[in-house]
């Protein structure tokens, strides 16, 4: 799916490089790239914290829904809150590079 991402990108910057022969939009097209990018790299942040939610979840001998929605278990709550947020710095970390 990147490759097509980035053909679809070169293709846009080929046809607005044509468009305009003395470059006053290579600063678009450059914003453009970015947007997508970020846009990108968001989706894949979120399908990865996603998927951590799960396999954690998934390995705790407890249900966090049943913990936290119906037994009303403040510290729970707490617990995979700052999980959430430890996987996410992590997360975009990586992301960032």
């Amino acid at each position: 799916m990147g490759s097509v991402v980035q053909q679809a990108l070169s293709s846009a910057m080929v046809a607005l490089a044509a468009v305009d022969g003395d470059g006053d939009l290579m600063g678009i097209v450059s914003l453009l790239k970015h947007i997508i990018a970020a846009v990108v790299f968001s989706g894949i942040g979120v399908l990865v914290l996603m998927v951590c939610i799960w396999v954690i979840d998934k390995f705790s001998p407890y249900s966090f829904r049943k913990e936290i929605l119906e037994d009303q278990n403040t510290a729970m709550g707490i617990i995979v809150g700052a999980l959430l947020i430890g996987i996410s710095i992590i997360i975009a970390a990586a992301i960032q590079g």
